[in-house]
Order: structure tokens, then sequence, then C-alpha cells
């Protein structure tokens, strides 16, 4: 670790009432027993995505096909307001998941803190 980041956890440790980096990193592990079991949720959730996202990927590996058929036979892409408005529909699925995406990361990993800081506040308070 750097001594910056040494220095950070130390801050943590001392918000916490925690006085030495061996307290606080017992703390820790006695709380990482949670934190490593796979989210069966999150699991579910990214499946569900994946199929999606499966989807759309077929949709577009169609597209692509029907523009290079045109392109190999010298013809003008066959490119209709119908296909336009479905690869319009596929950019903003696309931006859905990655917004969904990010939302499901950002709330395990503020699970994760939340659960990291009522162990450091635990053994702080000396319940450990």
């Amino acid at each position: 670790m750097t001594e910056d980041e040494l220095a950070a956890f130390d801050q943590v440790l001392k918000r916490y009432g925690i006085e030495n980096r061996n307290d606080g990193l017992r703390a820790l592990m006695h709380a990482a027993d949670g934190l490593f079991v796979t989210d069966a949720e999150l699991k579910d959730e990214l499946h569900s995505h994946r199929v999606a996202l499966n989807r759309i990927g077929n949709n577009i590996s169609q597209i692509a096909k029907r523009l290079n058929e045109a392109k190999l036979k010298g013809l003008m892409p066959p490119i209709h307001q119908d296909d336009m408005t479905q690869i319009r529909g596929l950019a903003g699925m696309v931006m859905t998941f990655g917004d969904q995406l990010q939302g499901m990361i950002l709330q395990r990993r503020n699970g994760l803190a939340l659960r990291v800081s009522d162990a450091l506040r635990a053994f702080g308070n000396g319940s450990q």
C-alpha cells in the first residue's frame, strides 16, 4: 500500500474510534465472511440483462447483414424509416442497459460500504 492509502485507512479507523491498523484489519476480516458471498439477486439481474443484450446483438447482426448484402450487389442500402426507428430503439436499449448496470453496481457498492462501516463501528464500540 502507498503512504497515501495507509493514511486514508488510518483516517477511516480514527473516524470509527479504532486505535490501530491491526484492530481495523481484524474487524474487516470478521466482516468479510458475508462480503464475498455471491449476490444471487445481482446474478439474476445480470442474467436478464445478458438475455436482452443478446436480443439486441441479433437485431444488429440482421441490420448489418442487410446493409452488407446491398453493398455487395452495388445497391443502395435498404434503410427505411422502420429500420431507422429500430436502430434508434436499439441504441436506446443499450443506453438503458448501461444505466441499469451502473445502478446495480452502485447499489451493490453502497451496500458493501454500509456493511464495512457497520463492522468497523461495531468494533470501535467494543462489540466484537
